[in-house]
């Protein structure tokens, strides 16, 4: 997993620090909102079939990275979500971990 963080944007890298990731619902390809599949364990783009991991790594489709991320970190007790700045998610040649879908895909 450390190498897995040291990938990862330094605003990430804090968070993930403490076990949390935040990642945006919306594909980078086409800014359609995303749905989980149950099945897979995947997020999907009922628009272009982009699909990402848990980790928001772009497992398929045209999309032209991973998911964006938001900067997490927890405050006295409180997990605080930052709206901004986003966090472009990994290029595709910089997936961390491999990963497969637990089903079928929905999308």
């Amino acid at each position: 997993m450390e190498r897995a963080q040291a990938l990862l944007p330094a605003d990430v890298q804090r968070g993930a620090a403490d076990g949390l990731l935040a990642l945006s619902d919306v594909c980078p390809a086409d800014k359609i909102q995303l749905k989980y599949c149950r099945s897979s364990g995947w997020f999907e783009c009922p628009g272009c079939g982009s699909r990402f991991d848990g980790l928001g790594h772009k497992t398929g489709g045209p999309a032209p990275r991973g998911l964006t991320f938001h900067p997490v970190q927890v405050d006295g007790g409180d997990v605080v979500v930052s709206p901004r700045p986003l966090i472009d998610g990994l290029p595709i040649d910089r997936r961390i971990v491999e990963h497969r879908a637990q089903g079928t895909h929905c999308a």
